[in-house]
C-alpha cells in the first residue's frame, strides 16, 4: 500500500475502524510492518489470512501488527474426521489466545465443526 494511499485512509474522520486488512503474502521489511502498525493504531484490524498455509508462517506471529488470526479452511475441513488436524487446530487457536489475537475459522459448514470450534473458544 502506497505512503498516498495510506494518507487518504487515515484522513477520513469515519468508517475505517470497521475495516480489516487481510495479509496473505507480504515481505516483512521495515517499511511494511510500519505502514501495518500505523493502520492498526487508526483502528484498523490486522489480519493474518490463510494461517497454516504457504506463506502465512509462524515468523509473521512474531514480526507483524496482527490483532486477527484466520486458520486455513484446509484445517477447519479435516477437523472432524481427524485427530491430528484437531490437534493442530487447538494449538493454532492456544496460540493465537495467548498473543491476544482474535482466532477465526474459514470455512465452517457444519454443525460439527462449529461444536469443536465453539469447545476450543474459536469464532
Amino acid at each position: 500500500m502506497s505512503g498516498l494511499v495510506l494518507s487518504i485512509i487515515l484522513g477520513q474522520r469515519h468508517g475505517y475502524d470497521r475495516l480489516s486488512y487481510r495479509i496473505h503474502k507480504m515481505d516483512s521489511t521495515k517499511k511494511n510492518i510500519e505502514m501495518l502498525q500505523q493502520l492498526k493504531t487508526a483502528g484498523f484490524r490486522i489480519a493474518l489470512d490463510d494461517f497454516g498455509t504457504g506463506y502465512s508462517s509462524f515468523q509473521y506471529l512474531q514480526t507483524l501488527p496482527i490483532t486477527t488470526l484466520k486458520i486455513d479452511k484446509s484445517f477447519i475441513d479435516n477437523i472432524t474426521q481427524n485427530k491430528k488436524t484437531e490437534s493442530i487446530v487447538r494449538q493454532i487457536i492456544e496460540i493465537g489466545h495467548e498473543m491476544d489475537l482474535i482466532v477465526v475459522a474459514e470455512g465452517v459448514v457444519s454443525k460439527e465443526q462449529k461444536d469443536i470450534l465453539n469447545s476450543l473458544s474459536c469464532s
